[in-house]
């Protein structure tokens, strides 16, 4: 239940705020419930509660207000929208062209094992490994994985995805 998920993240917010603290989040939500279709929501509504962060934040092709997270009543704000997760940027909202981190998204289309995503996730490794650089699973919430690699210091946008195209 709507609930169950409240009490959820009240219980897990220490672990997850500090990840969410000040990046725009891209909503994944479900208003029809589980098992009907979601949708991804980039733009925050036009009207929020106090408490809840709102900041302008350019993507590639234009400036929209998006939620920033980083405060357990937004977390809660978005969970009563049905968002049951909450993908941060991979920057912040102050340094939009500067990533703390990158990812390796390894979704499968729906004919494909999760076992063969495992093998893909292992050559991955394998590869960080031979860098000499850390990565973090993940369940990416679509059947998958993603391989979260933090990045140096004022790492650029286009280098991070640079980075991952190599491994």
């Amino acid at each position: 239940t709507k609930g169950d998920l409240f009490r959820h993240y009240v219980r897990v917010s220490p672990y997850i705020l500090p990840a969410l603290t000040d990046r725009p989040l891209v909503m994944k939500r479900y208003p029809n419930g589980v098992t009907a279709k979601p949708f991804y929501q980039h733009r925050a509504p036009d009207k929020v509660p106090g408490g809840v962060r709102i900041a302008e934040a350019e993507s590639e092709t234009e400036t929209r207000a998006h939620i920033i997270g980083g405060q357990l009543e937004t977390l809660l704000y978005t969970a009563q929208l049905a968002s049951i997760s909450q993908d941060p940027w991979f920057s912040r909202v102050q340094s939009p062209t500067i990533v703390d981190h990158v990812a390796i998204d390894l979704d499968p289309p729906d004919n494909v094992p999760f076992r063969r995503v495992l093998d893909v996730a292992c050559w991955v490794r394998e590869e960080l490994d031979a860098l000499k650089a850390p990565g973090f699973p993940k369940t990416s919430g679509a059947g998958g994985l993603h391989i979260y690699i933090p990045m140096p210091p004022d790492t650029r946008y286009d280098a991070g995805l640079r980075f991952c195209q190599i491994v």
